[in-house]
């Protein structure tokens, strides 16, 4: 019979899992739960473009730039209108259009989605979002930063985006960095890890991040998330697509 290594501490939801320990070593997830949305709405996945089109003084402004805006919550976004329809010699004129998601949308601009192949932002639903939440220990050493590990099974495409917010979308999760890596199974000469990673992105004091395209034979994508001192809990949504 083949042996099955066991990592420590870690707690499994169907397909995805979850790990999180102190700075020593000690496991301090209380609670964790996932939510995988039923098919029918998963294939939603990104429901609504974010445009700022607009017409100001018989100009024409066309959207150029969109972006989430995750300082203060998961559902605020920039965007940026840029109109030419001015004299041959004047510069193009830009606005700025500030704005926010509705209730049950968070704003996703890691991914491309067809038939778009540009990586304007989107208000995805939240029902069409993978949420894992996270409750850690409040008894554990105050004072210490909390690395939590997330599992995932590769998406059906080749994008996938996780955004962390605090309990709800509009608190902000206390991250100091994270990253995302797409690993096949394949040990890792190194290491002797089993999986081994084919691609990698990291975001320093943000709260999200993403990789746009994954490579094929891809098996899972796991992300590291290193979390402050204080945090309680934390939820993670993933939109793929």
């Amino acid at each position: 019979m083949k042996s099955v290594k066991l990592i420590p501490y870690l707690r499994t939801h169907g397909e995805y899992a979850i790990r999180a320990l102190d700075e020593d070593g000690n496991d301090v997830l209380q609670e964790s739960s996932v939510y995988v949305p039923p098919a029918d709405k998963l294939r939603k996945r990104v429901n609504r473009r974010i445009l700022c089109d607009e017409t100001i003084n018989g100009l024409y402004y066309s959207t150029q730039q969109v972006s989430c805006d995750r300082r203060n919550n998961a559902q605020a976004y920039y965007c940026n209108a840029l109109t030419a329809d001015i004299g041959e010699d004047d510069d193009p004129t830009v606005i700025d259009r500030p704005g926010t998601c509705r209730s049950d949308e968070i704003c996703v601009d890691g991914v491309t989605v067809l038939p778009y192949t540009d990586t304007f932002a989107f208000c995805a639903s939240i029902e069409s979002l993978v949420k894992v939440v996270t409750l850690l220990n409040s008894n554990r050493p105050t004072g210490r930063r909390m690395p939590v590990q997330y599992w995932g099974p590769k998406p059906a495409e080749n994008t996938v985006e996780a955004v962390f917010t605090g309990n709800t979308p509009t608190t902000r999760a206390q991250l100091m960095n994270i990253t995302m890596e797409a690993q096949i199974s394949q040990v890792n000469a190194r290491t002797r890890n089993p999986y081994t990673t084919v691609a990698r992105e990291e975001c320093l004091d943000c709260s999200s991040v993403s990789i746009n395209q994954i490579p094929e034979k891809t098996n899972r994508w796991l992300v590291n998330a290193l979390f402050g001192p204080g945090t309680g809990s934390s939820t993670m949504y993933v939109a793929l697509a």
